[in-house]
């Protein structure tokens, strides 16, 4: 099964990705997926060309820079919604979104075989809201192409209240369609407690080790997980 995984970045975010991709490579030897960075080169949130190429040091990324007119046009401007881009990847079987802020904390192998199950759209389930995460998602091939991609971009939810802005879409966008996933391919630092530590695959850093307010509400032991992998 031909499997491509894709996340967005942006300057502010090239630290997470690194950091990320050295997580991945360090518990998944010959890891070689085609590996899609969707960004933008042109708002407050654009990835440099100088970060570009320090991230292509780390590994091959296949860089897409978004339509930007397009995003802009319908209120997108955030990183967080070029997500979406990743539906426009139909020559494969399966594609899995990651959000850049995560460490990869062993084998990625469940998770290749949790995405042959997957015939429309995968997620995991917050334990503390009762919505889907779109941290890490799985989109099988009947759910790639244009039409999918063009109608998130145009889509607008802001009547409806609920957080979230690419992860909000998914949640209204396919209601009903979604397939839950086992929460250890996503699990929210604020939630790591529901899980044995070592059941966890991909360990999501909403609140970030590099930010103030991030460093106030992480746990010790997730910040020195976090940098331990930044000095690898």
């Amino acid at each position: 099964m031909n499997i491509a995984v894709a996340t967005s970045c942006s300057d502010i975010y090239v630290i997470y990705l690194t950091v990320f991709i050295k997580s991945i490579l360090k518990n998944n030897p010959g890891f070689n997926k085609d590996f899609y960075v969707f960004y933008d080169a042109k708002s407050v949130y654009r990835l440099s060309e100088d970060n570009i190429k320090l991230l292509k040091n780390l590994y091959d990324f296949k860089f897409v820079k978004i339509d930007s007119d397009f995003y802009y046009d319908h209120g997108k401007i955030s990183p967080a919604y070029y997500s979406f881009d990743m539906f426009r990847l139909s020559d494969y079987d399966r594609v899995i979104w990651w959000g850049a802020d995560m460490l990869c904390l062993k084998s990625l192998d469940e998770l290749w075989e949790q995405a042959e199950k997957i015939e429309g759209i995968g997620m995991p389930k917050e334990k503390r809201r009762p919505v889907y995460n779109s941290g890490s998602m799985i989109v099988a091939k009947n759910y790639l192409g244009e039409t999918y991609y063009r109608s998130l971009v145009s889509s607008n939810y802001d009547h409806i209240k609920m957080l979230g802005r690419d992860q909000k879409a998914y949640n209204i966008f396919f209601k009903d369609k979604i397939k839950e996933i086992p929460q250890k391919f996503n699990v929210l630092v604020t939630e790591a407690d529901f899980l044995n530590f070592d059941d966890i695959v991909i360990l999501h850093y909403i609140h970030k080790p590099k930010s103030t307010q991030g460093l106030k509400n992480l746990s010790n032991k997730h910040l020195a997980l976090w940098s331990e992998y930044e000095k690898s």
